[in-house]
């Protein structure tokens, strides 16, 4: 199992990978792990099972729970952690990096000036590079989920910092600016040579438009801008930071644990396929598949297949059943796979 999870971790740093998980019939609990460059990187259990299910895995985009046989294989597209990477240290990254770092994003923030590149304004961004912009986006790791906002104090160093991202993968390049500023931008990167579709592909002026004014709110919507192109992208829900240090902690040191996974929904929920909870020996959970009475049921039964520790499937319906006529509620069924992780 900590296999499993261990080569997802490398590959949240090289690129997308699909994952296999059989909730039912043969091979049942069994996983693996394939790319399109490599095909399986892991499996587990029969070996002639996986090489039944190979040709499915081309049919996948994001999620899905598939008849393969006489099993259901739950399949996940997994893109990786996203990296919120931030050009300039001045009032707007100070949000920018707290409300990111709230939103699950691995927070990088460079400013050349090092009186403000320091973790006293920084406090919850995961590495601060106090250095010239172009040495320092040379220490940001090459990731096609890289989000780069680009806030600095002058149309010069906007241009230093975009002629180095275009040339990298990224998933997002943002840049803030009236129009003046963005022209002035666009003229030097045309005259550095980038073509106009590179340079089209700027968000510039950056943010959703909601009428921002005050840092906090401008930070917001940017975060509004990455979130919806981020969540435009194919693919499942993944693992966050913390849920996959757990499931990747030393074997000595580990300790009891069950993962939660909605594999399939019906009807009006609040999280998508794919979302993971993981459940603890003391029952804290890390992560949430939606709240209220279905996380609960959820959480409680998670204990008992940790004690077990066998796998299984369980539906909790929310449909109404107990709420009183002409009251309002949101309400479906979720599936959800349980696995104890040792």
């Amino acid at each position: 199992m900590s296999g499993f999870f261990e080569i997802i971790k490398q590959y949240y740093v090289k690129g997308a990978v699909i994952s296999a998980l059989v909730t039912e019939g043969e091979n049942e609990g069994a996983k693996a792990l394939w790319t399109k460059a490599e095909g399986y990187i892991f499996t587990e259990g029969s070996s002639v099972f996986w090489r039944g299910v190979a040709a499915s895995f081309d049919q996948i985009e994001g999620v899905s729970l598939l008849e393969v046989g006489s099993s259901k294989v739950f399949f996940e597209v997994i893109n990786g952690v996203p990296n919120l990477i931030i050009c300039g240290g001045g009032h707007i990254s100070l949000p920018l990096a707290d409300f990111g770092k709230k939103l699950d994003f691995r927070v990088t923030v460079i400013e050349d000036r090092k009186e403000m590149a320091i973790p006293l304004r920084f406090p919850t961004a995961d590495s601060i590079l106090a250095m010239d912009f172009t040495e320092a986006l040379t220490e940001v790791r090459d990731d096609v989920n890289n989000y780069y906002v680009i806030v600095t104090r002058d149309p010069y160093y906007d241009i230093i910092c975009l002629e180095q991202i275009l040339r990298c993968p990224h998933a997002y390049i943002g840049m803030i600016g009236n129009k003046n500023r963005v022209a002035k931008v666009r003229k030097g990167l045309t005259e550095a040579g980038f073509s106009r579709k590179a340079i089209a592909g700027i968000y510039s002026p950056v943010g959703l438009k909601i009428g921002a004014e005050t840092p906090a709110e401008i930070s917001i919507a940017i975060l509004a801008e990455i979130i919806k192109v981020k969540n435009a992208k194919v693919g499942g829900m993944g693992y966050d930071e913390k849920m996959l240090a757990l499931l990747t902690e030393p074997a000595d040191s580990a300790k009891p644990k069950c993962l939660a996974t909605i594999v399939n929904r019906l009807g009006s929920m609040p999280r998508q396929i794919s979302t993971k909870m993981l459940v603890l020996a003391d029952g804290r959970c890390i992560g949430t598949i939606g709240g209220g009475m279905a996380e609960e049921e959820i959480r409680k039964t998670a204990l008992q297949v940790m004690s077990q520790g066998l796998p299984c499937c369980v539906g909790v319906d929310i449909t109404g059943k107990h709420i009183k006529e002409g009251e309002a509620y949101t309400g479906g069924v979720i599936e959800v796979y349980l696995e104890p992780c040792l």
